[in-house]
């Protein structure tokens, strides 16, 4: 039996059995003395040997680089490309966190009927400032107006921020702003190649298709707030979307990977608590700034509840501008699609 030493004193410095090979020329050599040729044609013979392999060995290299490239093809266009699905895990998020509140105190549940219930219920216990619930399934996850947010398991990022902020009721969709310009941010520096939009006033879309939903809701303590519940949906992994494949996505079907979800989940919350800091500090007219170079529709007719009009941006205070057909008018809520 060989032993390990014995396997690596044949191996050269890029991993190759050099010792051997070298061995294999001088026994040949030696056959080969006293032949004009046959000593040379085994030194080529050798070497042509080595050569081949070596081709072999690149062509499955590309061979597997051409392979990945038609996985990410085949994921852009809705197939099921493997997902092996690890679970969340309060360790393996806590391992990748660089923020200074958002995450230091967690709650990771397989599975829940909303985080943002979780989070109201939390914070009515006295939970700490950035204290978050995420779960790996939701039963009964909402966006706005009600509207139901799909929530499988194994694939996406369902999470909820209790955020103790001093704010009045006025601030809450400007704050709604702030956290949808951190998960744009987050998204622009995973998929550096792709466009991602905010759309007012709280979905974020990559290529004009939806991957993301904010739903901010407040606890209250008599006339004041006393704290804000962030929700945020992601859809990370997911890549079958069905009858919504032409209206949404997420980071793996745009790039054909799969993500590390608790890392994503770090790389979330670093984004939304620097913006929401950032509100907090400076006020809504550098988030709105920054939003409306990123706002989606921006130049095209739109419809928003009753109102029909060009769609001209932001105003400081984070409300849309519609020019329509009485003259620019401002939107504070409602509900914006195409017209």
């Amino acid at each position: 039996m060989r032993s390990r030493h014995d396997g690596a004193a044949r191996r050269g410095p890029r991993g190759g059995r050099r010792h051997r090979h070298a061995g294999q020329l001088r026994r040949r050599d030696a056959e080969g003395r006293g032949h004009p040729h046959r000593g040379p044609r085994l030194r080529r013979g050798l070497g042509q040997r080595h050569a081949r392999a070596r081709a072999d060995h690149r062509g499955r290299g590309r061979g597997r680089d051409q392979r990945r490239r038609a996985d990410a093809l085949r994921a852009r266009d809705g197939s099921r490309a493997r997902l092996v699905v690890t679970p969340l895990t309060a360790d393996a998020i806590a391992r990748r966190l660089t923020t200074v509140r958002y995450g230091r105190s967690l709650d990771v549940r397989a599975e829940t009927g909303s985080t943002n219930d979780d989070a109201r219920e939390a914070a009515g216990a006295g939970a700490a400032d950035g204290n978050v619930v995420v779960a790996d399934r939701q039963s009964r996850g909402r966006g706005a107006r009600g509207r139901v947010w799909a929530s499988p398991g194994g694939t996406d990022l369902y999470f909820s921020i209790v955020a103790r902020l001093p704010l009045t009721p006025a601030q809450l969709p400007p704050l709604t702003l702030a956290v949808g310009l951190g998960v744009a941010r987050a998204a622009e520096a995973t998929l550096p190649d792709r466009s991602v939009t905010v759309k007012w006033p709280n979905d974020v879309l990559i290529e004009g298709k939806k991957h993301a939903g904010i739903l901010v809701e407040s606890v209250s303590l008599g006339s004041r707030i006393d704290s804000a519940i962030i929700g945020v949906g992601v859809d990370v992994n997911r890549a079958d979307f069905g009858e919504l494949g032409p209206i949404a996505t997420s980071w793996r079907a745009e790039t054909g990977q799969t993500f590390d979800r608790a890392q994503a989940l770090a790389t979330l919350l670093s984004s939304i608590e620097a913006e929401v800091d950032r509100f907090v500090r400076l006020g809504p007219r550098p988030v709105a700034s920054a939003v409306e170079d990123r706002l989606a529709f921006r130049g095209r007719r739109v419809r928003c509840d009753a109102l029909e009009g060009e769609l001209l941006g932001l105003r400081e205070d984070g409300a849309l501008r519609l020019r329509t057909s009485g003259g620019e008018r401002a939107v504070t809520s409602g509900s914006l699609q195409l017209a």
